[in-house]
């Protein structure tokens, strides 16, 4: 392998996929890498959902020259072009590198492997001469590239000792997950903050969940899932009212009562997974490493169990744990089956790039002019007043990876008045009983803390200590723990040194930090958008790379027509002829359900539909296909990841999916 720029990606491409918005891969994302001898650096990390608008991006690139376009632009900035890369790997019809890389681990899905891999070598060195226990724990796999991983171990665990991996299943509990959020219509985040905030009573399973750990055990474990559902909903009908949390509707109460008994159904597999496995290789925990990746492992709770039940030496796990990070565990598998002996250090988690324009332009322009009140270099006293007064917009530099912000597409605020709590659920339309993450210095965690160690990605749920919850009741959620980011100044000295200033004025330590976007759509990623929201939710300052905007006119803000560079889309720039692209794709006008179930199986994916000869055989193949969604309960995965109502004319436009088709899509595939 030559030295130079590499290119691992985690995408989609089809214009029959584009069209009909048929989605074989969510949180789609690229890497590029670049190679200089033995090192090997993450250069940037690109996840399409920042740039397409589209929440968990799921739709297909039209073509190749699309996906080219997408890559020039994001590669123009960094004075690069798509000729400069020397390999691409990870994605049909780009790919350049037809080995099968993951193969030579054994019989695991390519997916669940690069899990494996993006948690288990964020630190090389670790990897080559700790000992790490590692599990790649999420909803499933995906077939786009390995065509049979649905026919494989869905979940992978693994033990490394001084650079060798032994590969093994384990069951995930993240399934159920998916049916709670699907019988409720609340996001996992929502649902656990809810089952801790709620009181009420507590229903322990008589029989523990079937373990889940392929195809095969979805019909006994759907089958667990709704008889504790119907025993849920006996228990909270036959309750008095008295018993249940007046502060929540008779659903939420339910809900609570359901999702904390998969929380403890979750936090007790992965213990008994996890004491398996130390048991069996023969692991002391106080010497090795725990490394956790997929979705499941974005369940702060859980994480912290595992920690504080085993006294692992450390917790290694990307911001980016979700499938939001697999182009990243493509990249470093590949690496790795080319040559072992590779340097790499997952040196910070602001590698994501960014949008737009510069700040001078943005300012100058004669959308934003009108509304910036006044332009200022960075000032702590300033800050410290600004933070007291209310929550204030932070874009700085490259954005951070994965689904939580860490400083440079936040909303900061002042941890000490439950005011800012409700302002920030408020300004982001979020349910009240909702918890705001706090972003803490480093060196400051054991004071505020319970039993804390080093979480810079926000990943561990922390118990406030007694002493200090009335000190900063705005990051308490209400059963008294945070789901804590902490920092050092290496990570992001300049951010370090706001806390820091408000830290020597008021003795915290630490802010309120959430995420810069709306409800229901991904991170913001370019000033424009950051500005937008800002004028649009009439808070008057943001901070951008070192200065301070203050921003005024907001009412005649509202009345404007949006800024240019404010909306994102994911549109080739050829424009599209949708008659004729359609009749291209579709000849036959096979129905979208059709559709859908054909290029979800690889095996109907091989057939031709635009054969006339093969259309009888297909359709007798897809009737059969169909007829089983009564029957077999895996095959509800796929029918909650695909709008099956939705009209068989494609859209006209690319235009973001709905809430309903993103909560939709979280089902599968991890």
């Amino acid at each position: 392998m030559q030295d130079g720029f590499y290119i691992s990606a985690y995408c989609q491409i089809g214009q029959l996929e584009y069209l009909h918005r048929i989605a074989l891969r969510h949180d789609q994302n690229i890497s590029l890498w670049r190679k200089a001898g033995q090192t090997i650096e993450l250069v940037q990390l690109w996840e399409l959902e920042r740039y397409s608008g589209q929440k968990h991006h799921t739709q297909a690139f039209y073509n190749t020259d699309h996906f080219r376009e997408f890559l020039q632009e994001r590669l123009a900035p960094l004075g690069l072009k798509p000729a400069d890369i020397k390999g691409i790997w990870g994605t049909p019809g780009v790919t350049t590198d037809t080995t099968d890389y993951w193969r030579c681990y054994g019989d695991f899905s390519q997916h669940s492997l690069a899990h494996l891999f993006c948690a288990m070598m964020l630190d090389k060195e670790v990897f080559e001469r700790g000992c790490i226990v590692g599990l790649a724990v999420d909803g499933g796999p995906d077939s786009l590239e390995d065509l049979y991983s649905r026919d494989k171990p869905f979940y992978a665990g693994a033990i490394v000792k001084s650079g060798d991996i032994n590969v093994f299943p384990v069951p995930s509990t993240a399934p159920f997950w998916a049916l709670l959020r699907q019988y409720f219509g609340l996001k996992e985040g929502s649902l656990m903050a809810l089952a801790s905030a709620c009181r009420g009573p507590d229903l322990l399973p008589e029989q523990a969940p079937p373990p889940i750990f392929g195809v095969a055990d979805f019909l006994e474990a759907d089958a667990w899932f709704n008889g504790m559902i119907d025993e849920v909903n006996f228990l909270c009908d036959e309750e008095k009212s008295e018993d249940m949390d007046g502060r929540f509707s008779p659903l939420e109460n339910k809900a609570a009562v359901m999702t904390r008994i998969i929380q403890a159904c979750t936090e007790k597999q992965l213990e008994n997974t996890v004491s398996s496995i130390l048991k069996e290789h023969e692991v002391d925990p106080r010497s090795s490493y725990l490394a956790m990746a997929g979705g499941l492992a974005l369940n702060c709770p859980a994480n912290t169990h595992l920690m504080n039940t085993f006294g692992f030496k450390g917790f290694i796990a990307p911001p980016c744990v979700n499938d939001s990070g697999l182009s990243m565990g493509l990249g470093l598998m590949r690496f790795f089956e080319q040559n072992r002996d590779f340097a790499f250090k997952f040196a910070s988690p602001y590698v994501g790039g960014r949008s737009g324009s510069s700040v001078e332009a943005v300012v100058a322009s004669e959308s934003f002019s009108p509304f910036v009140r006044a332009l200022s270099t960075y000032s702590p006293s300033e800050f410290l007043e600004d933070i007291v007064k209310g929550p204030v917009v932070r874009f700085c530099e490259g954005s951070e990876v994965g689904p939580r912000a860490l400083g440079n597409r936040s909303l900061l605020a002042d941890p000490r008045t439950e005011r800012s709590k409700d302002l920030l659920n408020s300004i982001k339309q979020r349910e009240w009983w909702r918890p705001v993450a706090p972003v803490v210095l480093e060196e400051h965690i054991d004071a505020w803390f319970e039993d804390a160690f080093p979480s810079p990605y926000m990943l561990i749920a922390f118990a406030v200590k007694p002493e200090q919850q009335a000190l900063v009741p705005a990051i308490c959620h209400l059963d008294g723990t945070a789901r804590a980011q902490t920092l050092s100044r290496a990570a992001n000295p300049a951010l370090y040194d706001e806390i820091q200033a408000f830290a020597r004025e008021t003795g915290v330590p630490m802010l309120c930090n959430t995420s810069l976007n709306d409800r229901g759509e991904p991170i913001l990623n370019s000033l424009e958008a950051a500005l937008d929201f800002a004028l649009k939710k009439e808070l008057s300052v943001v901070y951008v790379d070192g200065f301070r905007l203050e921003l005024t006119n907001f009412k005649e803000y509202q009345s404007a027509p949006p800024p240019e560079g404010v909306n994102r889309s994911f549109v080739p720039r050829q424009p599209i002829d949708w008659a004729e692209a359609e009749r291209a794709a579709n000849p036959l006008e096979l129905t979208r359900e059709e559709l859908v179930l054909k290029q979800l199986n690889p095996r109907l994916r091989a057939l031709d539909h635009k054969d006339p000869e093969q259309l009888p055989r297909l359709r007798k193949l897809l009737r059969r296909v169909r007829a089983q969604f009564s029957k077999r309960a895996d095959f509800q995965f796929v029918d909650l990841a695909q709008d099956f109502d939705a009209p068989n004319t494609p859209p006209r436009e690319a235009k973001a999916l709905s809430r309903a088709e993103t909560l939709r899509l979280e089902v599968t595939d991890g």
